[in-house]
This record gives C-alpha cells, structure tokens and sequence, in this order.
C-alpha cells in the first residue's frame, strides 16, 4: 500500500514538473519572438484551382483548414488564395500589436499574386479584415462578401456576445490571468482527444491552438473590437457587397446586422438559418454566394 501511495505521489509530481517544464518551455519561444516586419514574416498560403481569384480570410483563432470542406467546389473554376493570417495557423508569429493595419500589411503582398478581379470572403474577425483590405485596395477587389460580420453598435455589447460564446474570449475580456496560462499549456490542451468536448472536428481544434498569447489576445482587441466598421463602409463602394449571416449568430447578432442595413440600405444581405458558421453548414451554398453575383435561394430546414 505504501509502495502505491509512492508511486502516486511520484506519478503527481512528475506531472506537475511536466506541466511546469512545458509552460516554461511555451513562455521563453514567446519573450524570444522577432519584432513584425512585412517583408521578413511572409503568410503560410496555399493556392488551389484554377480561374478567377477568389480570397479567403480566416476568423480569430482559425486557419486555411476552416475552408477545406467547401473548396472542391471552388477550385474546380477558380483560384482559391488560403492564407494563414499573421500570428495564427502556419503562418510567422511575430511580436506586434496585431491591428486591423498590421494583418492588411501581411495580407498586401498576397494581393500582389493575384491578376484580374478578385472577390474576397472573409469569416468573423477575416470579414472585418476582408472589410478593410477593400478599403486599402478598392480598385483590386470586384466583390467582398463577408459571413458573420461581427458588427455590435457598442463595446458593451460587443464584449457581452463574445464572452457567452468561448471560454478564451471569456478570460482574455475580463482580463483574468487564466487567460495567458492557458495558452502557455496549449501544447497539452491541442491534443485530438479534446477536440470532441470542444465540439468542433479535430484539424479545425488543432489549428485553433496555433497562435501565442500576444496573437489571439491583441487580434481580438485590436482588429476584432477596435476598427470603426461603420466608417470603413462609409468609405467604400457597397453595391460590391453582400453580407452572408446566420438567423441565430451567438457571436453576432443578427439585429445588429440588420440595424447596420438601416444605416446602409444599399448593403445586400442574405439571411440563413444557422449560426456563425454557416460555412461548416452548407458549404455548396455558400460557394454559390460566393462565386455568383445573385443570392442563391435558402435551403430548407425542418
């Protein structure tokens, strides 16, 4: 009995300076990260198919992989640009502030690759960088077309929808010290096994954990909450627009969506039953929004 109890304790403590050994090893690749600097810290991007451009802009916490499951039917009569943006994913993880300017810095030399019209999709946190890329380039995108837009007419309200729907907002918005211990230990948290209790399929669930402290929190604070979305619609042309938005978005509200078409009536927007990721639902359709200038027609659900 004794001999178990060692063995116990020794298990206990081997653990514990496993724990501690791979947070130390996390927190020193951080402090030793390089300074941003655009010509240096090139994206992770993939190319695939053939035609007409068409980008892709990941949301907080994604990757290219958020993509993969729609993307036969894309590349069968299009280019598909799949980048990683800065700090996430594939792609280098630099020491920044991580605003709207510095992922549209990273996105530019992409936009270089590109010849002809490009149409432009971005997710969540990628349709306010997608947003702002038309802004910098107007005369280089045909058509922006943004999936769960997360537009909130106040901070307040902007905080509130965000820390209901994830543990990570949660934390890093109430600026708990949980937050960054949590990405220090993300080597252990990334393994496949905890995919299912997240919910979310195992190549999506690995990649989320592809960022550093100073990536996800300031991305969030910085490109997420601080850019005045409002204004960068007053700057372009919106009749290149349209807004893709679930019914039932957790993360932004559909009413805000609508309060925005109040101020802009001249945004086109196509609601879907869903949530925030109605991509990962209905991939066929959203790549017939995507690739066409007239809105498909909703699906059905029972």
């Amino acid at each position: 009995m004794m001999e178990l109890g060692a063995l116990l304790l020794a298990g206990h403590a081997l653990a514990h300076v496993a724990g501690v050994a791979i947070a130390g090893r996390r927190i020193l690749l951080e402090v030793g990260l390089t300074k941003y600097d655009a010509a240096r810290h090139r994206l992770y991007r993939r190319r695939e198919g053939q035609g007409p451009a068409v980008l892709f802009v990941h949301g907080l916490g994604g990757s290219w992989r958020y993509w993969r499951r729609g993307l036969d039917g894309i590349r069968a009569q299009h280019t598909a640009y799949l980048p990683d943006l800065v700090g996430f994913g594939r792609s280098p993880k630099p020491r920044g502030d991580y605003s709207l300017r510095m992922h549209l810095d990273a996105l530019a030399p992409l936009l270089r690759e590109t010849a002809g019209p490009l149409t432009v999709v971005g997710h969540s946190m990628g349709a306010i960088v997608a947003l702002g890329l038309y802004a910098r380039f107007p005369d280089r995108v045909e058509r922006l077309k943004l999936i769960g837009l997360p537009y909130y007419p106040s901070r307040a309200e902007a905080e509130a929808s965000l820390s209901t729907v994830a543990v990570m907002n949660r934390l890093a918005l109430g600026h708990s010290w949980v937050a960054p211990a949590v990405c220090y230990f993300k080597d252990i948290l990334a393994l496949p096994v905890f995919a299912p209790l997240a919910g979310m399929p195992v190549d999506l669930y690995r990649d989320y954990w592809k960022h550093t402290w100073a990536s996800f929190s300031r991305s969030l604070f910085n490109t997420l909450l601080a850019p005045d979305v409002v204004g960068l619609f007053e700057a372009v042309d919106r009749s290149r627009i349209t807004l893709i938005h679930g019914r039932h978005d957790p993360v932004a509200p559909i009413a805000h969506i609508r309060g925005l078409l109040e101020r802009f009536p001249d945004l086109a927007l196509k609601e879907l039953r869903g949530g925030h990721h109605l991509y990962l639902m209905y991939p066929r359709l959203l790549n017939r929004l995507i690739t066409e200038r007239s809105p498909a027609p909703e699906p059905e659900r029972s």
